[in-house]
């Protein structure tokens, strides 16, 4: 659906929804990284993001920066926006016992303290996946090339393949022609196949003007 708002290309019952766990850590320069939906992944000093579908849970641990609990609730507002404002979302701080949120990571409740690994140093950057891909017929054949990933780069007259790891974008220019409109989706859906990963990767189809805050917050390093 047009500017971002559905949950993506690929449409996923509730009952379906697999569950995900986005790693938030930095300072000024905060990244966002998908890790397996596990406590192992969790550590003392950054915010994680759980999303459930309809249900959305930060947690912060106990030493997480106000850069890292800030970019999680951008996370979660963005997630929102994606999904017309459906989902419920609540913040869980350090070691509360938030059955949900701790049964998801396959945890039967909050683990003791010394479960949860030590802070690792914020200007250790996460390795985070952004790539940019233009989908173009201007050579009179519809080809996808990589492109530098900028937002400046982003020209009307085409589309645009986003890709930032655990979701891809597919922006569409207002002049972008008829064939790249109808075939940029599906040239996506190949993408995420083609790279491996799970067939409920979200893929989700942004036009020029109707970008939300989740997709504007891809280019923050720009």
């Amino acid at each position: 659906m047009e500017g971002g708002v559905a949950s993506g290309f690929n449409i996923i019952k509730p009952e379906e929804y697999k569950a995900r766990l986005l790693h938030i850590k930095g300072t000024k320069i905060v990244h966002v990284k998908e890790v397996p939906c596990e406590v192992k992944s969790l550590n003392k000093g950054d915010a994680f993001v759980l999303d459930l579908g309809m249900e959305i849970i930060q947690w912060n641990g106990p030493t997480a920066g106000m850069f890292e609990k800030r970019k999680g609730q951008e996370v979660i507002t963005g997630l929102k926006d994606e999904r017309n404002g459906k989902p419920k979302s609540r913040v869980v701080d350090g070691m509360e016992n938030d059955l949900p949120f701790w049964n998801a990571l396959g945890a039967a409740k909050a683990p003791a303290a010394d479960k949860i690994a030590a802070s690792t140093p914020d200007n250790v950057p996460l390795e985070v996946k952004h790539d940019m891909y233009e989908i173009s017929d201007k050579t009179g054949k519809i080809q996808m090339k990589k492109v530098e990933f900028k937002k400046s780069n982003l020209h009307k007259d085409e589309v645009f393949l986003v890709d930032v790891g655990n979701k891809v974008f597919v922006w569409v220019g207002s002049g972008a022609s008829k064939e790249e409109r109808a075939k940029s989706m599906s040239m996506a859906v190949k993408f995420i196949a083609d790279s491996g990963r799970p067939t409920h990767t979200p893929c989700i189809r942004v036009v020029q003007g109707g970008e939300n805050a989740n997709f504007n917050l891809q280019f923050q390093r720009d």
